[in-house]
């Protein structure tokens, strides 16, 4: 009789705990559907589109070419929060803005055959990860109450194009007492000009202006070239 009621408790309190631990998952996939927001941003700065207007209005045909695929468009910015982290996302065009523009090339406009590869083909979403405080108030995203102007994808840009890194790029906002971009990634260096490697690089992107503010390499940086 005592090891058939042990039974039956054993078998109420493996259903108990089974609930519980669904439950608790249950109620954090809903947290996170709760608090996932998706915004629209200009491709480019403010002060990048406004000097490429600047530039086209007074007959620069490169930098009409540039608003108009950069600045022209809205892409898809996700933020969505995790339990111990927030990433935030951003991705090319909207589909139906791709699929105009692939309609209009496909018809010979090659302006918008330029737009639809630059912001539709292939287009990896960049991810940039925080332990900060988001918060997303008309259009706009903010880290501790500072507005983040610059987005992932740009910085990411900037550090590909200075610092030539290539692999395992990864993107972190910081609050430093101002928010900025923690970009890190691999370069292709050789030491003493001969033996192949892969050097660690980090750089600090002021979320602003995009500007490169600090630079990280390892102590043997000298050997190389």
């Amino acid at each position: 009789m005592k090891n058939e009621i042990k039974k039956i408790e054993i078998i109420t309190l493996t259903v108990i705990l089974s609930f519980f631990i669904a439950n608790i998952s249950f109620s954090q996939n809903i947290i996170k559907e709760e608090v996932k927001t998706v915004i629209s941003v200009k491709g480019a700065t403010e002060s990048d589109c406004a000097e490429y207007l600047k530039r086209c209005n007074g007959g620069g045909s490169t930098s009409c070419i540039k608003w108009e695929v950069n600045c022209n468009i809205t892409k898809e910015v996700t933020i969505e929060t995790e339990p111990d982290k927030t990433v935030i996302s951003i991705g090319g065009a909207s589909g139906a803005d791709c699929a105009y523009y692939l309609k209009k090339c496909k018809s010979g406009n090659s302006m918008l055959c330029m737009k639809w590869e630059t912001n539709c083909q292939n287009i990896e979403p960049i991810e940039a990860e925080t332990e900060e405080k988001i918060e997303v108030k008309n259009n706009k995203i903010y880290v501790n109450k500072k507005e983040i102007k610059i987005m992932p994808d740009t910085a990411s840009q900037k550090a590909i194009e200075k610092l030539k890194i290539k692999k395992d790029i990864k993107i972190e906002i910081k609050d430093t007492g101002k928010p900025v971009y923690e970009v890190s990634g691999k370069k292709e260096s050789k030491i003493l000009g001969l033996f192949k490697v892969n050097m660690l690089i980090k750089t600090e992107i002021n979320t602003e202006n995009g500007n490169v503010e600090k630079t990280k390499k390892p102590w043997w940086n000298f050997l190389v070239f």
